[in-house]
């Protein structure tokens, strides 16, 4: 018996829709059958070493493959179209992603089915919904079609919380040289956030959802940090203790600090995607311990890491 699958399409390096139907043909002789596939979409670059300008598409197939045996066709096809994996993240030719094996969870050393950062990526979820709006997602139990219409509310209502293990103050490393920046790790942060996206022509506003005081900031909620200029893209709730997704809110990106994490985590990757609540869904960001490190220098280079991980995961939300 045959499965229904989705796959993501992307590249930026000489690629183009051609390219794509040229994947497809390959995957049709590893015994993938192709029912559709998406026009192709411009989409910004995700990360620093990405390089230029995205093309995306998304394919509707079929195959009596079993989901590790399509993962290993994709790679397979990916190569025999001139990918190369030399910079992780980097300038690609083609990627294929396996997005959904029919209805099946995998989660797996060599594979995770659906895949984890789907439901958050514009990338994705636009071409997708070209072929399969009404598709099922089946952790979160909601269509293609509802997960794309969450992100394309402006402002898009974001929440940054922390969990107990991460609400560490900047501290000395800082403090010391700096005297005037805020003890608010996560205000800092988020701050620093927002200018970077400013940079790259996206508005976001920083707002307290509690009447914590903030690290001895004396700032305390709620506030709008900024309260005039023109309106916002992306509107960020801070909350601390890692507490429930506030009902407006699209999703909760939680950071936590730890110093032992699996290798792609340490390069600032978000660990996992779940939705815990029903009205919202969360992204863990598992992030390195800025006490470790060396001096002030290093510590910079650390929390500048930190704020670019969270940039880039607002950048894929935002579309």
């Amino acid at each position: 018996m045959k499965t229904r699958c989705l796959i993501a399409l992307g590249g930026n390096v000489g690629v183009s829709r051609d390219l794509f139907v040229q994947a497809m043909q390959h995957l049709e002789s590893e015994g993938v059958d192709l029912l559709a596939l998406s026009s192709a979409v411009g989409t910004s670059p995700i990360g620093e070493n990405a390089g230029g300008r995205f093309l995306n598409a998304a394919a509707v197939v079929r195959t009596s493959l079993s989901p590790l045996q399509l993962l290993q066709a994709l790679h397979k096809v990916e190569l025999r179209c001139g990918r190369k994996r030399d910079i992780h993240w980097g300038p690609r030719t083609l990627d294929l992603d396996l997005i959904f094996y029919g209805q099946s969870v995998i989660e797996a050393a060599d594979i995770t089915v659906p895949h984890p950062a789907m439901w958050y990526r514009r990338f994705v979820l636009d071409p997708s919904v070209e072929v399969a709006s009404e598709w099922i997602h089946p952790q979160l139990d909601l269509s293609l079609a509802s997960l794309q219409s969450r992100l394309l509310q402006r402002p898009l209502m974001l929440q940054i919380s922390h969990c107990s293990e991460s609400s560490i103050a900047v501290g000395d490393v800082f403090a010391s040289a700096e005297p005037m920046l805020p003890k608010s790790w996560l205000f800092l942060l988020v701050t620093e956030v927002c200018r970077s996206l400013a940079g790259q022509g996206i508005i976001a506003r920083i707002q307290q959802a509690d009447t914590d005081d903030w690290g001895g900031t004396g700032i305390t909620g709620p506030a709008d940090r900024v309260v005039a200029g023109p309106a916002a893209d992306v509107i960020f709730r801070l909350s601390s203790d890692g507490n429930p997704l506030m009902s407006d809110c699209v999703a909760n990106l939680v950071i936590h600090n730890k110093t032992t994490v699996e290798h792609r985590v340490a390069e600032g990757l978000p660990r996992n995607s779940q939705p815990p609540h029903s009205d919202g869904f969360v992204i863990d960001v598992w992030l390195p311990d800025l006490w470790h490190s060396a001096g002030k220098p290093a510590a910079t280079g650390l929390f500048e890491s930190h704020v670019q991980t969270v940039v880039q995961l607002v950048r894929a939300m935002n579309g």
